[in-house]
């Protein structure tokens, strides 16, 4: 008679149903938590950006000129130069060379 080999062979359990999905959930919650930090990341980014771009826009506007008489000055007293040369009034004279610029 042959004898029966009785080898206990111990098979690998499967993973359950529950654990898979366990997983799964825990796979996709590292994902949309990685996702999420990178949205918050670039929303900070996007909102750093407008605010640079409205202080720029507003420095710009808001830059002050130079006031014309300090400009005007040099002008104004070659304008007199010439006017007492040619004894032509001098208002009429700085009004012509300020409509010209």
């Amino acid at each position: 008679m042959t004898k029966k080999k009785n080898t206990s062979t111990k098979s690998v359990p499967e993973k359950s149903i529950l654990n898979k999905i366990a997983g799964e959930v825990g796979h996709l919650a590292g994902s949309i938590a990685v996702g999420k930090d990178h949205l918050v990341e670039m929303a900070g980014e996007v909102i750093h950006s407008v605010k640079e771009k409205i202080h720029d826009i507003t420095t710009k506007k808001a830059a002050p000129k130079k006031p014309l008489s300090k400009r005007a000055k040099p002008i104004a007293k070659r304008i007199a130069k010439a006017a007492l040369k040619n004894k032509v009034p001098v208002k009429k004279t700085i009004k012509k060379v300020a409509k010209k610029k």
